[in-house]
């Protein structure tokens, strides 16, 4: 409707492609929240599918993915992020490490929420 073109227009809403890895990723995501600050946003909100990130980066380069995520933009800027996953292209040792990743995910660690 008109409140998503007006989004879209204004730069509040931004639709992308993932890099081809975390590295690139990790820099575009920073550019943009720096840029967005800078502009006067106090919030932001990222929503994701990780599953088309994995064919280009692999379950290893998505756990470094994640892991860079939190350590390098989470805790830097107002970001909320909402990362899908198709469980049906992970293993559950690939889903287990990705929500070891995110230490501040749960109120109760994802470690022994898991065990």
């Amino acid at each position: 409707g008109r409140c998503l073109r007006e989004g879209i227009d204004q730069g509040r809403l931004v639709m992308v492609d993932y890099r081809d890895s975390a590295a690139a990723q990790h820099a575009f995501f920073e550019r943009s929240f720096a840029a967005a600050v800078r502009a006067g946003a106090r919030a932001l909100r990222l929503v994701g599918d990780v599953s088309a990130f994995v064919p280009a980066i692999g379950q290893r380069g998505l756990m470094e993915y994640e892991a860079g995520y939190d350590t390098l933009l989470a805790k830097r800027f107002p970001v909320v992020t909402l990362c899908a996953y198709d469980v049906r292209r992970f293993s559950s040792d690939g889903i287990f490490h990705a929500l070891q990743g995110h230490k501040d995910v749960f109120g109760y660690p994802a470690d022994r929420l898991l065990a």
